[in-house]
């Protein structure tokens, strides 16, 4: 399927201006829906021109925005996947906040820290 001219020329400049991080009408990431709206065109539009998609994909990998992504995915990949702590730690503490039988919660710590009551 294709698109016409004008249609193309305003998806490839949409493309421009999210890869170059100064879009008119969006945040700057490259998103499908950002490109549509960017462009002014529905989704569907956008659907029927499958080779500047692809350009846009293109350029999206090789580009500034791919190499942010890239950097992002390496950064991310130094975090540990589980959360620090132990599940004794998570035990204790939820027990401190849990309500008991009667519904009402309770708090087992000292308090000293809340203001008096005048």
């Amino acid at each position: 399927m294709t698109v016409s001219t004008k249609t193309g020329q305003a998806l490839r400049s949409a493309t421009e201006r999210l890869l170059s991080g100064q879009p008119q009408h969006t945040d700057d990431k490259l998103t499908e829906n950002n490109l549509c709206r960017e462009a002014g065109v529905s989704r569907a539009t956008m659907n029927r021109a499958p080779k500047i998609l692809t350009e846009r994909d293109a350029r999206a990998a090789t580009g500034s925005a791919g190499e942010l992504q890239h950097q992002h995915a390496t950064e991310l990949a130094g975090f540990p996947r589980k959360p620090c702590g132990s599940r004794e730690e998570c035990r204790a503490l939820q027990e401190q906040v849990d309500p008991d039988e009667s519904g009402k919660g309770r708090f087992t710590g000292s308090g000293d820290h809340l203001p008096s009551t005048m």
